[in-house]
């Protein structure tokens, strides 16, 4: 299964890049793996990553430098393997949009951050930014849990500096209106 594969490889931090493109671009990418490693820079494996997050049809955003500031390029053609394989080994970096073209999604993700103003006023390190985060932890352990006993499986995911994320795969796209609810 797709989502165990991803998941024992840990290579939900590639998702994370892939559709939260809020980090700073001198930002180090901080999964744990090499991106010379054969096992991850197999062209399968960025393909069946495009499988299982599988987003709109026919275009992404790519980043480009622009004034010292982040700004994307709307590119209108599928996404392919290679240009996966290219976010990974950190030669771009791209997003994707979640929402296919008829309004269906494969996937969710639920991002459960400390709110940026709460971290303005505690800063990026301490006690206070523990707690919160701890916080963050339990808030996404409970969305997890009610979507479980719901019947939905769910996987939590450390998303980083800020939170967590909580991601749920559908056997096939589903309605967007549907994927809220």
């Amino acid at each position: 299964d797709l989502i165990n594969y991803f998941m024992e490889k840990r290579w939900f931090a590639l998702a994370q890049w892939f559709h939260d493109p809020t980090p700073p671009l001198s930002q180090e990418r901080e999964w744990d793996k090499n991106p010379e490693d054969p096992d991850i820079v197999q062209e399968d494996t960025f393909s069946k990553f495009l499988h299982l997050f599988s987003g709109k049809e026919d275009g992404f955003l790519l980043e480009v430098p622009e004034q010292g500031k982040r700004a994307f390029l709307d590119i209108r053609r599928p996404l392919i393997a290679d240009d996966v394989r290219k976010h990974y080994v950190g030669e771009i970096t791209i997003v994707q949009y979640i929402i296919r073209s008829n309004k269906t999604v494969s996937y969710a993700v639920i991002d459960v951050d400390i709110p940026k103003h709460v971290l303005h006023q505690i800063g990026h390190e301490g006690e206070a930014f523990a707690a919160k985060r701890h916080e963050a932890l339990q808030d996404a352990l409970r969305l997890r849990e009610t979507a479980q006993k719901k019947g939905f499986p769910s996987y939590l995911v450390d998303s980083g500096f800020r939170g967590y994320h909580v991601w749920f795969f559908f056997s096939e796209p589903i309605m967007l209106k549907s994927a809220y609810e």
